[in-house]
């Protein structure tokens, strides 16, 4: 019987984030005014992972998308709120000599946008946010090495999720276009992620990209 991921690992704070994101999108559509963005760039995680062979090598650099949301606070001393929700499509997949393993991450970011007196295009975002991987495995049997003969294994099929807490902090660059037409402006997004802040497996991650604003 191919054995399934869901019997190797399990996240009861999946559920949880989900539910986090429902109520995230509630509280945007509950606004009567906001602007909105898309975001296109790419993301690097800071460890080193290893190949097929055993050798160490860097993360590389993923594509990413995200929609987002500008939400103006009435008081001039808090920041704004702007909310994401995004994808990565990762290109380092997970792997051993038998088999790949396909990664998918998805990220909840709920950050704070604030612009310092006299900083005309410049603003500071930061905030904490999830990040939500998906683990799918093919399935099926590969015959593998034992003693001095071959035994049959079961790779693990279907897939498993995990969500990883970060600490955000980075910064978000307006051309000030003032176009008329339906993209209001664009800019320039840099942010770090603090993963797992406090943990024995932390780590740092980075992504920068373009901005539309509509």
């Amino acid at each position: 019987m191919t054995q399934n991921y869901k019997d190797i690992k399990t996240s009861g704070g999946i559920s949880i984030m989900l539910r986090y994101a429902l109520y995230l999108l509630i509280f945007i559509f509950s606004q009567s005014t906001h602007a909105w963005t898309v975001g296109l760039g790419v993301y690097k995680p800071d460890p080193k992972v290893q190949d097929s062979k055993g050798k160490e090598k860097g993360d590389p650099y993923s594509p990413y998308i995200n929609f987002g949301w500008h939400i103006p606070v009435k008081y001039d001393w808090f920041p704004d709120f702007v909310p994401r929700i995004g994808y990565i499509y990762n290109k380092n997949n997970s792997g051993d000599h038998y088999t790949t393993y396909k990664i998918e991450t998805f990220t909840l970011l709920y950050d704070f946008l604030f612009q310092p007196k006299g900083w005309r295009s410049t603003s500071l975002r930061y905030g904490f946010g999830s990040f939500i991987q998906k683990i799918t495995g093919p399935g099926g049997t590969v015959t593998v090495p034992n003693g001095g003969g071959t035994a049959t294994a079961y790779k693990p099929s279907g897939s498993s999720q995990s969500a990883t807490l970060t600490l955000n902090a980075g910064a978000d660059y307006k051309m000030n276009a003032r176009s008329s037409g339906y993209l209001k402006d664009y800019g320039f997004s840099f942010q770090t992620f603090y993963f797992d802040p406090g943990g024995k497996a932390s780590f740092l991650a980075f992504q920068v990209g373009a901005t539309g604003y509509f």
